[in-house]
């Protein structure tokens, strides 16, 4: 039975701890932002973003715990702390983070001041940061830091007033950039390319962008999401009628042997992401001589199996396996990497 390639999400963490204040919805009187804040609010902020991140880059979350709301260690529903910050990957030789956005929400008692918009003047990156409030005073944080791998991931702070000092009331983590690029800027670029019949490279970069789109999950909307998430519907069936629609199987000219393409998808590599095609063949895995004739033989032709692969990617990783993979056990398999353009 075929069916359709459907995205996959690349490396997508969200992780959150949240306090969620059932209050009802009062117009918020101010927000002010960076600097017209208040210099001491400012730097006392600024120094427990510092700690958070070197607590970050040492998978040391006691420090993050000492500053959580009293109220939110209450909150039975929160995932651990711990399982956050042991999760992260961050790059530990930066010593200093960049704030994307900064805001501060004073409103009546008992309201909910909601949501913070960026209006930077870049419509492309602009975006709007919700979050469940409940406090005379509400600091919103949002900054970034790299990853070991590629990515810069988004720190998203919300600070609350709890007798009269800072606590940590909200707080994400999440991918935001690749290579320096925003969800946007990749979208942007998988335009041009899909305009120019670059099926793969355009692939790519929705693959990627989708990484990246909601580094807070719902609570962080860029204004071109909704854009960006139709541009991809229309992609994937002009991506299914060019060769993106698995499984299928071809007779290799020069072989006595066929193969099945089982899957498509990316391989993040040192510096790039690459093309990875699985596919099934009746030669042994072990047989890495015969193997390696094989994919010599389908890589000569990929273009006519695949047209969406791009020219402009000079490798294409071949995973081999000799049965269907399955949920309950993971065939045999091996990588080969086959150099040249394609």
């Amino acid at each position: 039975m075929r069916k359709s390639f459907t995205f996959l999400l690349l490396h997508t963490i969200l992780f959150s701890v949240i306090l969620l204040s059932s209050c009802t919805n009062i117009t918020s009187l101010g927000v002010k932002k960076a600097n017209d804040i208040d210099p001491d609010a400012r730097n006392e902020i600024s120094r427990m973003c510092h700690k958070i991140h070197n607590a970050l880059k040492k998978r040391n979350s006691t420090y993050i715990k000492s500053i959580v709301s009293e109220k939110i260690k209450k909150n039975e529903n929160i995932l651990s702390i711990d399982t956050v910050v042991n999760s992260m990957n961050v790059d530990s030789s930066t010593n200093t983070y960049r704030v994307v956005g900064e805001y501060l929400m004073t409103a009546l008692p008992n309201s909910i001041p909601k949501s913070v918009e960026s209006n930077i003047g870049n419509f492309d990156n602009d975006y709007e940061f919700r979050f469940m409030g409940g406090y005379a005073e509400n600091y919103v944080l949002l900054f970034t830091i790299p990853s070991r791998q590629n990515f810069d991931y988004l720190i998203s702070c919300v600070f609350i007033k709890e007798k009269q000092e800072w606590k940590l009331g909200t707080f994400f983590v999440g991918y935001f950039k690749y290579n320096g690029k925003t969800a946007p800027d990749m979208y942007n670029e998988a335009k041009r390319q899909y305009s120019e019949h670059n099926y793969f490279g355009a692939y790519i970069n929705l693959y990627t962008a989708y990484s990246c789109l909601q580094p807070a999950g719902e609570h962080f909307k860029y204004d071109l999401e909704k854009e960006i998430k139709q541009f991809v519907d229309s992609f994937r069936k002009d991506f299914t009628a060019n060769g993106g629609e698995f499984p299928y199987k071809i007779n290799l000219p020069g072989s006595k042997h066929s193969i099945e393409f089982l899957s498509f998808g990316p391989v993040e590599g040192a510096k790039h992401i690459y093309p990875v095609i699985l596919y099934k063949s009746d030669i042994p895995v072990s047989d890495t001589i015969a193997l390696k004739k094989q994919t010599d033989i389908l890589h000569a032709k990929i273009d006519k199996y695949m047209p969406f692969i791009s020219k402009s990617f000079d490798s294409v990783f071949y995973k081999v396996v000799n049965e269907y993979p399955n949920n309950y056990h993971q065939s045999a398999s091996y990588f080969i990497r086959e150099k040249g353009n394609i």
